[in-house]
């Protein structure tokens, strides 16, 4: 059983700038994007859903918050909510399984946007009970898929959509410098020559003979 809310009428304005079904089947119904005519720089914002087994558990939502609601670094998060924010598109819940809707809605610039798919059974669209997802397209260009979630998932974007922040400025060039000196390398050190080998002392000189003894006087 159904018990999310998110199907009944939740345009905000309660203008339908299209309704009825979505590519021919379901029930899905689309809001003009900012409570009526949009006269200053839009995007068309298309939402494809292919359904899994289940398609009634699924529909969708598109909010409009204020242009200040959200600082720069917050754009993916969606776990957001402010006091100006307006349901601008909605769809489901769907009838046919496995099949492919596509709802398309155009949504002014300078606002943030948040995209929500709702399962009402908590099992999301794939991967256990078919293979089904969502993709997210501003001007023709897609910016966000999914499928595998619980009860939601969702995506928080700006208009125009820019999909990642300009870099920084590089910082002024310095003149360039010329490299410092090297230090001179003293010369590899030599091991100290060898040694003479010993020389082996000197024999002493031979002692001289004996004297001879004296010749014996002749007998008398």
């Amino acid at each position: 059983t159904d018990d999310d809310d998110s199907g009944a009428d939740l345009t905000g304005s309660g203008d339908i700038e299209s309704g009825g079904d979505e590519d021919g089947s379901g029930s899905g119904t689309v809001g003009s994007g900012s409570g009526g005519v949009i006269d200053g720089p839009s995007s068309e914002v298309t939402l494809s859903i292919h359904t899994d087994r289940f398609p009634y558990e699924t529909t969708w939502q598109i909010v409009r918050r204020a242009a200040w609601s959200f600082a720069s670094g917050e754009a993916s998060s969606g776990a957001h909510d402010d006091a100006f924010a307006q349901v601008v598109a909605r769809g489901g819940p769907y009838d046919v399984a496995g099949a492919a809707f596509a709802s398309d809605v155009r949504l002014a610039h300078e606002f943030w946007y948040t995209l929500s798919v709702f399962d009402s059974l908590g099992d999301g669209v794939c991967c256990s009970y078919g293979s089904g997802g969502w993709s997210l397209l501003v001007d023709g260009v897609q910016v966000a898929s999914g499928g595998s979630f619980s009860f939601v998932d969702s995506f928080t974007f700006r208009l125009p959509y820019v999909s990642s922040p300009p870099p920084p400025s590089r910082p002024p060039s310095r003149p360039p410098y010329p490299p410092p000196s090297p230090l001179p390398v003293p010369p590899p050190l030599l091991p100290p020559p060898p040694s003479p080998p010993l020389s082996p002392p000197p024999s002493p000189p031979p002692s001289p003979p004996p004297p001879s003894p004296p010749p014996s006087p002749p007998p008398s």
